[in-house]
């Protein structure tokens, strides 16, 4: 079949009833699969239980989480790898979608801690320490190996150990005694402290015999921490040592913001004045003198029928400028929803609400591909909508295939589940797939009528390319990505190193406000710059503007790389 212009495609393919239908039963498929993941997504983030009141004497949950070092807390290991006291039985804990991506590993524990009942020192047990169980926890205690435990869903994080020197000699001391400070209001646990650093185990040397004794004890204490906020006060409690105060960030805000308005201005000003100035000497020209050539054109008014013309790549072009899409409203969408407090302190809800976005906003990435692509004159769209798809999600499977079997073959924490893999091949190929598709099909059908039309463009493009004159040294893509990489760096700069501290770290990242202002800044400053550097490389007569243009916008990512 083809269309009216004779171009073959499947553009033609619903004239046929029995096609109209198949296309019809496909989508709605594809609506049923949709619902159904973001179902499963949104069912998987709640909570296991909601806060239900405590009475006194009833057992409360003590879930040990997972181990790390202080200085990659990416590389995380289950609780249990370490010699530990390890209950008879292990068992998982119920965890969000969030929580086993972030590398949490939930299972239960022997300490037996009642709602206000105080307990004193009580041995869990015994355990003998071989030399290779020594030998462990000295190496973790020398790499400042953190553990987390989470009592009544509240997050502690604690040392397993410390390393002193006494006569110039070091020695490894093994936490081996917890005394649980716990506050209660409303029925429920609403504070939680874990003290640790009494009665250590020496563990410098190992010794025929050795055996650890682990113990703990219980306090109760009443607390005005109201119930439906007390794990935001926990998290606010925790990593007391890393935390800033606001009045920092607001310094930095103030200091970017100050930058960025003088970075806007200078731009803007040279922008106004340049193309006011050329617009003016244009505008003001006799038609007569334009038709017989008394004034001679110079810069960017010599490129009107080259500006348009398609780019290197275009497909290539297309799928990213579509897939940049996808990405930028992915993460307005999660930057706005941080700023209104929603999952704002659920453990992995704003990964979660980031991977649901990403999928339902697949949409665009296909409608702006085949939309750019179909105007650019391609005719491959189907290629198109293919590797669209793929252009993200590509070389993040590749290097999440390679990370994660680096996990699991250290069986680490990182390494996800199998059944986690499951559901985000099965969330990709029936959501992000047919959006894209769906999105692709609209966006070509609508490109088709401006192009039919002879609308595509404002300006009509010549057959042959116009001769592009030698630049200069600062005209060459190296050097313009440059200055439009380092100018929107160092406008956020300082914010960037707390989101890159809370990335790579345990801490949750829970200023969305600054970090909403910090993003709106460096889409001013990027956005500028990148229309600056695009004008002065069209006035160099260069009309090969399309991928510089992308570059300029996307070169403060390279220094995002490299300062992380």
């Amino acid at each position: 079949p083809t269309t009216r212009s004779g171009e073959k495609g499947l553009v033609a393919l619903p004239r046929y009833p029995a096609v109209r239908k198949m296309l019809r039963r496909a989508i709605l498929r594809g609506q049923i699969c949709l619902l159904a993941s973001l179902a499963v997504l949104l069912l998987w983030q709640l909570p296991s239980s909601g806060v239900v009141g405590l009475e006194t004497g009833e057992q409360v949950t003590v879930s040990m989480n997972k181990v790390w070092p202080i200085n990659n807390p990416t590389e995380m290991y289950p609780y249990y790898s370490l010699p530990f006291c390890t209950p008879p039985e292990v068992q998982t804990k119920y965890m969000t979608f969030g929580q086993i991506m972030r590398g949490d590993r939930l299972v239960n524990s022997l300490y037996n801690i009642n709602y206000r009942e105080n307990q004193e020192r009580k041995p869990i047990c015994e355990r003998a320490l071989s030399e290779d169980d020594v030998d462990a926890m000295r190496n973790a205690i020398e790499n400042s190996y953190m553990f987390e435990i989470f009592v009544a869903d509240l997050p502690v994080v604690r040392p397993l150990g410390i390393r002193t020197k006494e006569n110039g000699q070091i020695k490894y001391w093994l936490v081996n005694n917890m005394d649980f400070n716990l506050g209660y209001n409303e029925g429920q646990v609403v504070a939680v402290n874990i003290t640790t650093d009494v009665d250590l185990f020496d563990i410098t040397q190992h010794k025929d015999g050795m055996k650890a004794q682990f113990s703990y004890s219980v306090n109760w204490f009443p607390s005005t921490i109201p119930a439906s906020s007390r794990l935001q006060q926990q998290l606010a409690g925790s990593f007391t040592h890393h935390t800033q105060s606001l009045d920092i960030h607001w310094l930095a805000i103030i200091n970017s913001f100050v930058l960025v308005l003088l970075i806007v201005s200078l731009l803007l000003l040279i922008i106004l004045r340049v193309v006011r100035s050329d617009l003016s000497k244009y505008l003001h020209i006799p038609d007569e003198e334009l038709t017989a050539g008394g004034e001679e054109e110079s810069g960017w008014k010599l490129l009107h029928a080259d500006v348009f013309r398609a780019p290197q790549h275009r497909m290539w072009f297309c799928a990213l400028v579509g897939a940049g899409a996808q990405l930028f409203l992915m993460v307005i969408g999660t930057v706005l929803v941080g700023t209104s407090g929603l999952y704002l302190f659920e453990r992995g809800g704003v990964l979660t609400f980031a991977f649901a976005t990403f999928l339902v906003t697949a949409f665009l990435a296909g409608y702006l591909s085949a939309w750019l692509y179909r105007k650019l004159g391609g005719q491959k769209w189907a290629w198109n909508i293919v590797i669209t798809a793929m252009m993200f999600v590509g070389p993040l499977f590749v290097i999440w295939s390679f990370l994660n079997s680096v996990a699991w073959a250290h069986q680490s924490t990182a390494a996800l589940p199998f059944t986690t893999v499951i559901f985000l091949f099965f969330s990709w190929s029936c959501v992000t797939v047919p959006l894209t598709v769906l999105g692709g099909i609209m966006g070509r059908s609508n490109a088709a009528k401006w192009v039919d039309a002879g609308q595509a463009f404002p300006c009509k493009t010549n057959k042959l390319a116009r001769e592009i004159p030698q630049c200069h040294w600062y005209h060459a893509p190296l050097a313009q990505m440059f200055a439009s990489g380092f100018l929107p760096f160092s406008a956020i700069y300082i914010e960037l190193h707390y989101v890159f501290s809370s990335v790579w770290g345990t801490k949750i990242y829970t200023l969305y406000g600054i970090l909403l202002l910090t993003f709106v800044m460096l889409l001013l400053v990027a956005s500028t710059v990148s229309v600056l550097l695009t004008y002065f490389h069209l006035n160099a007569e260069d009309h090969r503007w399309w991928w510089r243009s992308f570059g300029s916008g996307g070169a403060g990512s390279l220094f995002f790389f490299l300062f992380c």
